[in-house]
């Protein structure tokens, strides 16, 4: 519980090298709490810091400089006093994305998944982070024959990490969530569709070079570096009359993604 005027510190023993993960869940539990964490050294000598990463809640992905001990620091953005909060620290696998991110019902895909200390084998991953590398690795998943019949949606962990509290449009998609592996610390959802999906195809990064796609779609992208804007071109007879459903904090994506549709 946060101290009013005050911190919390913990003290942990680490090996160099050693990776681990902070994770303090305070919006996601309905707490006020406004949290910002501080990893120092015993000197005081201030390592990494963050305020904001899911939400308000923040997150920090540390590697250990050296042997010995280190300081987590808690306290409310503004001091307040009598806040709850989760602090969980890890050096277990946590995932960060899984691309792609929807699967038709019945069959299976090969996802890449991308995260800190993953399970062997793995490599260094692509996708931009702030922060040290992340990790990739593969895994089968089958989606659920009956995802589109039963009407709700399969959750292993809740609430879930969006950035808002889940709401009913969350927590009524077709689907559920998938943990690689049982030692994971945090499990993400998986949309599943009544249609075969298709995989967003690099470089189709402006508009002389788009993706063709067929209606209807569903597209399974992701945005690989700062400034990714993802074309798509399709053809409609004349009077058609189309939707166009974008998900990202709806399936724990970090993304704001903005949608623009114009002919040619």
């Amino acid at each position: 519980t946060s101290d009013g005027n005050g911190e919390d510190l913990f003290r942990i023993e680490l090996t160099v090298g050693q990776r681990i993960v902070i994770d303090c869940l305070a919006r996601r539990l309905e707490s006020e709490l406004d949290a910002s964490i501080e990893v120092s050294n015993v000197s005081g000598r201030l390592l990494a810091s963050n305020g904001d990463w899911y939400g308000a809640d923040p997150f920090v992905d540390f590697v250990s400089p050296g042997d010995g001990a280190f300081l987590i620091r808690i306290n409310d953005l503004r001091f307040r006093g009598g806040y709850p909060y989760r602090l969980m620290i890890s050096d277990r696998p946590h995932i960060e994305a899984i691309h792609p991110r929807a699967i038709q019902a019945g069959q299976t895909a090969e996802l890449v998944i991308s995260g800190r200390g993953l399970a062997e084998p793995s490599q260094p991953d692509s996708l931009s982070n702030d922060g040290p590398t992340l990790l990739t690795s593969r895994v089968s998943v089958s989606a659920p024959t009956d995802a589109l019949t039963r009407g709700t949606f399969s959750f292993l962990e809740h609430p879930t990490g969006h950035s808002v509290l889940p709401t009913a449009a969350t927590c009524t998609l077709n689907g559920f969530q998938i943990r690689p592996w049982d030692e994971c610390l945090n499990a993400l959802p998986m949309l599943v569709s009544s249609s075969p999906v298709t995989l967003e195809a690099e470089n189709n990064d402006d508009s002389e070079k788009p993706q063709s796609v067929s209606i209807p779609a569903v597209v399974s992208g992701r945005f690989d570096r700062p400034q990714d804007g993802d074309w798509f071109e399709f053809e409609v007879p004349e009077g058609g009359q189309y939707g166009f459903d974008v998900y990202s904090e709806r399936i724990n994506g970090r993304a704001d993604p903005f949608l623009v549709v114009m002919d040619d």
